[in-house]
Formats: structure tokens, sequence, C-alpha cells
């Protein structure tokens, strides 16, 4: 059951502001992961694409909302456990040090948190649109092509986006897509989609040590043909995107996004 809730998070003395404070968020997981269970810590590390996304944005009055997304709703309680156990301490964001003042888990208590079981998002609508609202900077890591330095893509290209949310969808939902659905969902991001609409800028984040420039705003695609199974697809990777996130860098508070699911009418 894929879960996101938020963790409102006060600072235990005055500090001064912090240009990107997502850059900390993965260094804060793993420890909290590592307290937790040692070996848990090393099996998340070892998969290939996280079961997590996370974001930090600090509030004017210096507290932080802490976003954290699972794909995995077996972590979610002992995750709430350690986190609340820790906070007496204080929970490490760089060098500063926060208490959980609240936590919000359910959309009542904050827009961005959520739980939907597989069934749900397996069982949605289908569409033939989805409106996006990337409210951190999000990119997409292309290959690297003989040994090259990895590129970066800042751009809401429909296949980049899509086959992004496809791999995800592919390694967690229980029931993940036949070969057959395969090829033909391939074929369809790769010739099928367009932007048809878009508002969007680039903005810096920094991922640990590396510095990357994504895009945030607002991007609506469209698919242009009546294959059922697309459009079902669609539908299932619209709503896996609020808790997994899109693109790359993704536990650094990148790829953070909305989606709607259907035409723009306005």
């Amino acid at each position: 059951m894929p879960h996101a809730f938020l963790l409102h998070l006060t600072p235990t003395q005055k500090l001064p502001k912090h240009p990107y404070l997502s850059q900390y968020t993965h260094g804060l997981f793993y420890h909290l992961l590592q307290t937790l269970d040692p070996a848990l810590s090393a099996e998340v590390h070892a998969q290939k694409r996280n079961p997590f996304s996370l974001w930090a944005k600090e509030q004017k009055d210096s507290s932080v909302m802490l976003r954290v997304s699972l794909l995995d709703d077996s972590l979610f309680q002992p995750l709430i456990r350690v986190v609340l156990t820790e906070s007496l301490a204080g929970l490490e964001l760089g060098q500063d040090q926060y208490r959980v003042a609240r936590v919000l888990a359910t959309p009542e208590g904050h827009r961005d948190a959520n739980y939907e079981s597989w069934q749900d998002i397996l069982c949605a609508k289908p569409t033939t649109s989805l409106q996006f609202h990337f409210f951190s900077p999000t990119v997409f890591s292309t290959s690297k092509l003989g040994g090259a330095k990895q590129h970066y893509t800042p751009l809401p290209d429909p296949k980049l986006m899509l086959q992004s949310l496809f791999k995800t969808f592919q390694l967690y939902s229980p029931i993940p897509y036949s070969k057959e659905e395969t090829t033909g969902l391939e074929h369809a991001f790769e010739n099928l989609f367009i932007v048809t609409r878009h508002d969007i800028r680039t903005e810096l984040a920094l991922a640990g040590k590396t510095r990357l420039t994504g895009f945030v705003g607002k991007a609506n695609i469209r698919y242009q043909d009546s294959a059922i199974t697309v459009k079902k697809a669609l539908a299932q990777l619209g709503k896996l995107a609020f808790y997994s996130g899109l693109g790359a860098k993704t536990p650094y508070g990148m790829g953070q996004v909305r989606v709607s699911l259907g035409e723009d009418r306005s």
C-alpha cells in the first residue's frame, strides 16, 4: 500500500534560512532505517529503484515540512515509531536538530498526505490525459554513452515521464505489466503522447553534493489513440506518481508531483 505522510519538524534552536534542505533528507532517512534495523537498511539500499521519495520545505517560522512517500507500507508503522523515538534527542537535517511537532498522514491533515492500496491503483478509471503539477525540481537521467558523463534532461517529455513511472510500477506493483503489454506501452510512450500545455521554469536543486537544474510548474500530456490497455495504464501510472515521484534523485527532494486524471478544461 503506497503511503505518503508529512512530519512537521520544529528546530531545537533559532536557525538561519536554508537554501535547499532536501539535500539532507536521504541521510536522515537511512539513519532512521539503520536505527530501526541495519539489515533492513542494507536491503532497501540495495534495491534497483528506491521504494521511497523524500522532500523537505522550510516554512516562514523556520519549521520544516518533511514529506515521506513509501511504496512499501510495511515500513510505515516501524518508521513512525523510530521517528518519534529519535525525535526526543533530535532529528538531524544537515548540521541542525529538529523535533517532530505533528505527523500528518491523511489528506484531511495535508493535501500531500494520502494512502491507497495497490488494488485502488490497479482499478483506476482509464484516461487519455494527465495533468502534472511539479512542486519540486524535476530532472530525468539519460543513459551514459561510451563512458561519457551522465546527462540530465529538465523537460516534461512524455516519454521520459512515463518510462520513469513504468519502471517503478514494474518493480513494486503486485501485478506488473506482461511482456505483451510492455511492448504496447513502450510503443505508445515513444510515439503516441503529446504535451498539450505547459507552464514551467527551471530551478536549482542539490542532490547530496551534486547540483542539478530541474524544472517546476505544470504540464499536461495526452494519449493520441484509443487502446484501452494504454488508457488503463496511464491512469495507474498517474496515481502512482503521487507516491513515487518522477525522474532522478527523488530521495533528495526532486520529482515531487501532484497529478489529476483527465483533460484540463480551464
